[in-house]
C-alpha cells in the first residue's frame, strides 16, 4: 500500500477533510506496525511472534508518509498503533508524535509486558493518549499458556500499576472465546452480559484502582 492508495483524488490537506461518496471518511484506524512480538498468542490473526523479523516492515520515513496520507483524508482520526507488539519498534514514539502533533488521537495496543516506567513516560511525551492492555485470564496458568509467555500475566499486572502511577489512560481488553466464560464469576458467564459493552478513551474511562483490584476492574470493563 502506498500513501496514494489512502487519499481520494479530490482530497487535499486542509483545515477540514471532505468525505466523498467513493471514499467514506475513516474515523478509527488500526495500524499493525509490525509482526514481531515477544509473545506468541494463540488467537493472533497475523501470526506474530519472535520468529518474525523487521525486514518486511515499513521504514520510519514510509510510516511518516502514511501518517500524512491518513491526515489528508481525516485531520483528526483515532489512530491505534498495534502489531504484533508495537513497543518493539524503536521509532514508535516518533510515529506517534507526528500523528498526535498534527491532530490525531493516538493510542497503543500492547500486551503490556514491555511497558516500563521509562517507556510509558516516552509514550506520553510523544502525545499518546491511552493504552489498551490485554488480559486473557486472571489465572496466570491460562493467560501465560494462551500467550505462550511464562510470567506474562504478572508483568502485565505490574504494567497496569505503572500506567496508573503515570496517570496514562488505559483499558483492559480480552478475547471472548470458548472456555473463557467458565472463568468468570457466577451470573456473569453469559456472553451477552459483557460482549456488548463499549469503552471510551476519555479521561473518565481511565481506571484508578491499585494492582490488587485488577479483578474488580476487569469485571467492570467486561460486564454490562
Amino acid at each position: 500500500m502506498t500513501p496514494e492508495d489512502l487519499v481520494p483524488l479530490e482530497s487535499r490537506r486542509s483545515g477540514e477533510a471532505r468525505e466523498t461518496a467513493a471514499a467514506p471518511l475513516p474515523h478509527v484506524i488500526a495500524w499493525n506496525l509490525t509482526k514481531r512480538c515477544n509473545l506468541a498468542c494463540a488467537h493472533c490473526y497475523i501470526a506474530a511472534g519472535s520468529w518474525q523479523t523487521a525486514s518486511g516492515e515499513l521504514s520510519t520515513t514510509e510510516c511518516h508518509d502514511i501518517v500524512e496520507a491518513i491526515l489528508s483524508v481525516n485531520p483528526s482520526p483515532m489512530l491505534v498503533l498495534s502489531g504484533g507488539e508495537p513497543l518493539l519498534r524503536d521509532d514508535l514514539e516518533e510515529i506517534a508524535a507526528h500523528a498526535s502533533r498534527d491532530g490525531a488521537t493516538v493510542v497503543v495496543g500492547t500486551n503490556g509486558t514491555r511497558l516500563t516506567d521509562a517507556r510509558i513516560a516516552s509514550l506520553m511525551k510523544a502525545g499518546v493518549s491511552g493504552v489498551a492492555v490485554s488480559v486473557d485470564s486472571l489465572d496466570p496458568r491460562y493467560h501465560d499458556r494462551f500467550r505462550h509467555g511464562a510470567g506474562a500475566l504478572e508483568e502485565t499486572v505490574e504494567a497496569v500499576a505503572r500506567l496508573r502511577e503515570h496517570r496514562l489512560d488505559f483499558v483492559i481488553q480480552t478475547e471472548g472465546i470458548a472456555g473463557r466464560f467458565a472463568l468468570l464469576p457466577p451470573g456473569r458467564q453469559r456472553p451477552e452480559r459483557w460482549l456488548s459493552t463499549s469503552t471510551s478513551w476519555s479521561r473518565p474511562a481511565g481506571v484508578r484502582g491499585c494492582p490488587g483490584s485488577l479483578r474488580r476492574r476487569t469485571r467492570r470493563f467486561s460486564a454490562s
